[in-house]
């Protein structure tokens, strides 16, 4: 079977926007360990606290001078694990991290100690 020339340029066009789409899914997915500055760390920290039922995230701990949170979403094959250096956040947070006082609590503990 051959190729009509007229079709040979789109072809290989739509071949490359193929490829193109599908390492970039690739990458995306097994890219899972990412670096977040203090800040961005905080606010991702954040999201542990607050009702989802799209994502999730949760404290993993620190180690290596480095603290970890991991995220999920229901359309990923695995996890994201996100993580900063400790000295990139506020000193007192990183002090309370170090000890393993951690002040995010998911939305569920937070309701299990506020009944009465």
């Amino acid at each position: 079977m051959t190729v009509p020339p007229k079709l040979k340029k789109p072809l290989k066009v739509l071949l490359a926007v193929i490829a193109f789409f599908t390492v970039s899914v690739l990458v995306d997915q097994l890219w899972c360990l990412r670096k977040l500055s203090g800040r961005a760390f905080e606010a991702q920290a954040e999201q542990i606290t607050e009702i989802n039922s799209a994502c999730w995230t949760t404290y993993i701990g620190t180690a290596g001078g480095r603290a970890y949170l991991e995220f999920g979403t229901p359309g990923r094959w695995r996890p994201i694990v996100f993580w900063t250096k400790l000295s990139e956040l506020p000193p007192d947070l990183s002090a309370r991290l170090r000890k393993g006082d951690v002040p995010w609590a998911p939305w569920m503990e937070r309701a299990k100690r506020e009944r009465p």
